[in-house]
This record gives structure tokens, C-alpha cells and sequence, in this order.
């Protein structure tokens, strides 16, 4: 029996359904702070390694190395990067518009507050909120001085209007890595460097508190505080793509990786061993789920849609005192509430500009010969 491996899989997937699974964790994982309930438990039962939100959070990063290295190694890097323009911004920048614009004066007026008073107030006001996060680096988390008292504000003693919008800054980072090695034909010809600078990660959050005279150079290589872990799960996932000829679809390699995710979440170790193990098992997930699951989010993508609004509901629900009918209805109630809103961003922004792949880079490219040592087309669920 011939043994399977990465490459020469074809559009036949999951990662839709994974990344609305994941998608829906997070909202798990925020209601219960956002909600009133304290922190997420899951976090006890991993001893703070991580609580179930982060670690929905590694799977996304998992799969979008895997996903977009395949896109890099497929297309030129200025085509790379209108995609990943096209997939990122126009959403990104449509939730802040949302945040300036509806959530915050529902949760103004919530508070029993002037409606005219919102908008001219000028230190810290929507406008601002709008503008100053415009280029993804999130200046101003929250509007004037709005949940302010909520867990998110107690823990960063500022106002958050959208607590789930810090991780795509440092996605773009990984995006810009990924089309700078491309740009040298770097994932072809020195593809070790992928693996290195994941496991060169690892090693930095380890140092950071031991060398502190190391900290200025790991921020500059992969971002500030969770940047490290992030860069290191989605650098795995990358050198998934790079070396999907040698990654075998095993399902008793994923039983193995599945056990030792398991066991150190649940005693230790999870940074050091687990994060290779979890993003192999995702993605022997995403191909080998059953056929059925393939089906959910293979045409319209809401995970992105989900994460980018289900904070500001949640935040809202409990401004409207939604969480004293219990921890199950608000969880429903949230869910109910953000999902029609990421249709519509699936419907009026996301799929719209995608249609724009062709367009710019993206046709100039098109009408380029591929070169001849790049591989055969890899699996691809999100635009390549």
C-alpha cells in the first residue's frame, strides 16, 4: 500500500469547515470573560500554556502557512501580495467602519449617554478609531472611554472595542516574510531557512525572559509579545508547503501527533513539542476529514467574517445585559448575531474583492509563463 503525502492533493478539502470551527472556539473562548464568567477554564487545564481561543488562533496560523507559502511558491510575489491584500484589508477595514459606526453608538446610548456627544468628543473618538488603525497596526484599540470596565479594558487599562483584530498585524508580518523569501526565490532554493526560522522562534520565546539583551532583536524579527509563537506555528505550516513531497498522510502519525498534544497541554511542553505536532494534525485534519465536512464553507468563507465581528457583539450583548440569561444563550445569541454579519461580509466586501485577483498584479501576472522548476499546483482553499 503506496503511503500518501502532501503534494498532489487537490482542491477536495476541509479547510473551510476547520477555519469556521476555529472561528466559532474563539467566540467560545471570549464569552466567557466578555460575558462575565471569568477566564476561559481551558486555560487552567493546559497550566496557562494556552486557553482555547489561542489555540484556534495556532490552527488558523497553522493552515494559513501552509496555505499561503503554496500560494507564494504558485505565483509571482507582486500577484502574492494583491491577494493577500485582497484578503485581508478590505474586511479588516470595513469591521473598524463597523466599530465607529455601529457599535459604538449602540453601546454609547446603552450607557444612557448623549448620541451628539459621541461623535463630537474629539480625544479618542471614532474617527480616529477609524484612522489610526487604518494601516493594521492597532493604535487605538477602543472608541472614548467604552468598555473601558470590561475584562479586555481591566487587563489593558484602555477601552477595546474588538479584541480579536491584534493577530492579523502580525499575520501581515508572516504574509511580507513569506513574499520577501519569494522574491528571492528563497522557498525554492534555500527552503531550510522555513523550518529554521521556526524553530529559531521556539528558542526565542525561551530566551526572552532568561536574555533580556535579546529582546530588541526578537521584536524586530517577529514582532512583539505573542509575535514568536505565532510566527513559529505558521512557519510550521510553511514548511508543510515546502516540503509537502516528504509529509506523509499518516493517520498513525496523527494519532501520534494528536497524543502529544494532548499530553503536553495537558503537563507542560506544549511550546517546545506540541506546536509541530498540533499544525501536523490540523492539516492531516483538513485532508482527511470526512467527505461530508469537505462540503461546509468550500464557496463562501465566513470564518474570516466571524472572527473579525464576533467581539464587538459580544461586547455589545453584554452592554444590553444579554449574559444574565445564561452562559448557553449568550453563546447562541452570539453566534445568532454574527453570523448574518459575516455573511454579509462574505457577500458585500469579501467575495466582491476577490473578484479583483485578476486585476493589477494579479492580470499582469496571469499573462506571464510559469517558470519551469516551480512544482505542480498544490492545494489551495483560499485565493492563490
Amino acid at each position: 500500500m503506496s503511503r500518501e503525502y502532501l503534494n498532489g492533493h487537490g482542491r477536495d478539502n476541509a479547510f473551510g469547515a476547520m477555519r469556521l470551527l476555529l472561528a466559532v472556539l474563539v467566540i467560545v473562548s471570549h464569552a466567557f470573560p466578555l460575558g462575565g464568567w471569568g477566564l476561559d477554564p481551558t486555560g487552567y487545564l493546559t497550566h496557562s500554556q494556552v486557553n482555547i481561543g489561542f489555540l484556534a488562533l495556532l490552527g488558523f496560523l497553522a493552515m494559513s502557512g501552509y496555505l499561503v507559502t503554496t500560494s507564494a511558491r504558485r505565483t509571482g510575489t507582486l500577484t502574492y501580495l494583491w491577494h493577500r491584500f485582497l484578503r485581508i484589508f478590505p474586511a479588516y477595514w470595513a469591521v473598524l467602519v463597523f466599530g465607529a459606526v455601529v457599535v459604538g453608538p449602540l453601546a454609547w446610548l446603552a450607557a444612557g449617554r448623549d448620541f451628539v456627544s459621541y461623535w463630537t468628543l474629539e480625544e479618542g473618538g471614532p474617527a480616529g478609531y477609524v484612522a489610526r488603525n487604518f494601516s493594521i497596526y492597532i493604535f487605538q484599540f477602543g472608541i472614548h472611554d467604552l468598555f473601558l470596565n470590561s475584562p479586555y479594558g481591566d487587563w489593558s487599562h484602555r477601552p477595546v472595542i474588538n479584541g480579536s483584530i491584534w493577530s492579523l498585524y502580525f499575520e501581515v508580518r508572516l504574509y511580507v516574510t513569506i513574499a520577501i523569501l519569494g522574491a528571492f526565490k528563497l522557498l525554492e532554493r534555500t527552503r531550510w531557512l522555513v523550518p529554521l526560522g521556526a524553530v529559531t522562534a521556539l528558542a526565542s520565546t525561551l530566551l526572552v525572559d532568561r536574555v533580556p539583551e535579546l529582546v530588541p532583536v526578537i521584536h524586530v524579527l517577529f514582532g512583539p509579545g505573542w509575535g514568536p509563537r505565532l510566527a513559529a506555528i505558521f512557519l510550521f505550516g510553511a514548511t508543510a508547503a515546502l516540503y509537502s513531497e516528504y509529509v506523509p498522510l499518516d493517520g498513525r502519525l496523527a494519532v501520534v501527533a494528536a497524543v502529544l498534544s494532548v499530553v503536553t497541554l495537558a503537563l507542560g511542553w506544549f511550546l517546545v513539542i506540541g506546536y509541530l505536532c498540533y499544525a501536523y494534525l490540523i492539516l492531516w485534519l483538513c485532508f482527511r476529514a470526512p467527505r461530508w465536512s469537505r462540503r461546509i464553507a468550500s464557496r463562501h468563507d465566513l470564518s474570516y467574517g466571524v472572527y473579525l465581528y464576533a467581539f464587538p457583539v459580544q461586547l455589545l450583548l453584554t452592554a444590553y445585559g444579554v449574559p444574565k440569561l445564561g452562559f448557553p444563550a449568550y453563546l447562541v445569541i452570539t453566534v445568532a448575531v454574527t453570523l448574518p454579519l459575516a455573511i454579509a461580509s462574505w457577500l458585500l466586501v469579501e467575495r466582491p474583492v476577490l473578484r479583483l485577483k485578476n486585476w493589477g498584479p494579479g492580470r499582469i501576472r496571469r499573462r506571464m509563463p510559469l517558470p519551469a522548476a516551480l512544482p505542480e499546483p498544490r492545494p489551495m482553499a483560499e485565493v492563490s
